[in-house]
């Protein structure tokens, strides 16, 4: 695939709009924790969920939209278009210790490797290489703290309106988490994902259910897409799972049903019900018609520009944590050095059990379906 070769960024669908007013950044502008009535019929296992209609903005259906809550690898969404707003396509990503040190999931960055971009964010959306992340954020900012910063001025200018924590560019709220990781409401995370997907070639990763390349090691790859909603339904067009224990199951998904655009945000469900909840969502959306949509709330314009105050962002000054720098669960720093063989050593036993059972499970869930594992 050729990738633009834009000087600042990458191309767009679309011509920029300009945010519509509204609540500011850090105030609620709906329903908060509370249930939604909406023309949509059925209900989703997430605690919180939204169904719009990504073509108009307008939300259809939504319960606990606007509570920041834990994203999981969604996150990656946000630090996908962060970076594809702030680099040619024909950047390069070198690997620091940081990214190196990520834990599973990953594509096995090693210390100065140079990645080409394109590769990175393959790497980042299809099979949520934590690695990856932490590479782009520093490749755009030079740390995942400053890179936070960029995101919290960047969500401002894209018209999102509840409380954002971005510590971590690749969604971890665990021992490996930066700061104090993410939070970000179902809203936000719409608002985030209809400009990502003005962006055509963040469009084509996430649609992609099979990438191969040649890695910077000489070798061979080949990527599959973690999301499963592709090869089950073909009118779904991206964008994005995730999953942590404290997360639970999330997804930000889009389809695309005669000339007609749904996006659905799950957060915080459960494994058997996450792809089955995102269909039936799609299935009540596209049944309503244009006509006859009853939004409870408006999605602001999408901006396909942002301005240079935006994108320069993360170079302001901060008194923020040296790079590389992350929280045990109860606050203590980890020391690396110390903790090296710990790594090396528990890391490559648990994640191989780890893997075992994820794909146990996997398997029966497609079994339970009438599935074959992609």
């Amino acid at each position: 695939m050729v990738l633009g070769t834009s000087v600042i960024g990458w191309s767009s669908a679309s011509s920029a709009t300009s945010a519509a007013g509204g609540p500011q950044p850090g105030q609620s502008a709906g329903s908060g924790g509370a249930q939604v009535a909406s023309s949509a019929g059925f209900t989703p296992s997430a605690k919180e969920w939204l169904l719009a209609d990504a073509g108009n903005g307008r939300v259809l259906a939504a319960s606990g939209d606007h509570l920041p809550v834990r994203p999981a690898s969604v996150a990656k969404i946000i630090t996908a278009y962060l970076v594809m707003k702030s680099l040619p396509a024909n950047a390069t990503a070198p690997v620091g210790a940081d990214a190196a040190g990520e834990e599973a999931m990953k594509i096995n960055m090693q210390v100065g490797q140079v990645w080409p971009l394109d590769q990175a964010l393959y790497a980042l959306l299809m099979v949520s290489a934590n690695d990856a992340a932490v590479a782009l954020a520093d490749r755009v900012s030079g740390s995942p703290a400053a890179f936070g910063r960029m995101a919290l001025k960047v969500a401002s200018e894209l018209g999102a309106t509840d409380p954002l924590v971005f510590d971590d560019p690749a969604g971890l709220d665990d021992s490996f988490v930066f700061g104090q990781g993410d939070y970000i409401s179902a809203y936000d995370l719409a608002v985030f994902a209809r400009a990502a997907m003005t962006i055509p070639e963040f469009r084509t990763i996430v649609d992609t259910q099979r990438y191969q390349y040649q890695g910077v090691d000489g070798a061979p790859h080949e990527l599959p897409n973690h999301n499963r909603l592709l090869a089950m339904d073909p009118t779904v067009i991206g964008i994005k799972p995730g999953w942590t224990q404290v997360a639970g199951e999330t997804l930000v998904t889009e389809a695309v049903r005669d000339g007609r655009t749904m996006l659905v945000i799950l957060l915080d469900d459960n494994p058997v019900a996450l792809y089955p909840d995102a269909e039936s969502l799609f299935n009540e959306g596209f049944s309503i018609p244009i006509s006859r949509e009853t939004p409870l709330e408006q999605l602001p314009p999408v901006r396909t520009t942002l301005s240079t105050a935006a994108l320069t962002a993360a170079r302001a000054a901060t008194s923020g944590a040296p790079d590389a720098v992350k929280r045990a669960p109860a606050g203590r720093l980890y020391d690396w050095k110390r903790a090296e063989l710990v790594v090396v050593v528990g890391l490559t036993g648990s994640l191989y059990f780890r893997r075992r059972a994820v794909m146990r499970r996997r398997q029966a869930r497609q079994a339970r379906r009438g599935l074959r594992p992609v």
